[in-house]
């Protein structure tokens, strides 16, 4: 699997309450018995930060996120089938 996450956080200068976005991708393909296949997922959250302290904060995100799946058969017939879907996407944490 291959892929990335970034994440931004902002807060002004003595306000424990903050926001933070994200936005992820990851893709995985592979070709096995004559199949290519291959998924790759997007997604893009953001929330309220809270600040704890010096070291740690909590945080709750939501937002959207997009898979798709595709797959290519080359055993002489060269078919494509492929399958997309949107979905909601939440989480929370501390760091």
């Amino acid at each position: 699997t291959n892929g990335f996450n970034l994440k931004y956080r902002y807060e002004q200068d003595n306000n424990p309450l903050g926001v933070i976005g994200s936005f992820t991708y990851t893709e995985k393909d592979r070709t096995e018995n004559g199949s290519y296949n291959k998924g790759q997922y997007y997604g893009i959250t953001a929330g309220p930060a809270y600040r704890l302290n010096d070291w740690a904060s909590i945080y709750g995100v939501v937002g959207v996120g997009y898979g798709k799946f595709q797959q290519t058969e080359n055993q002489g017939l060269n078919r494509t089938a492929s399958n997309s879907d949107y979905g909601f996407s939440y989480g929370a944490g501390m760091q």
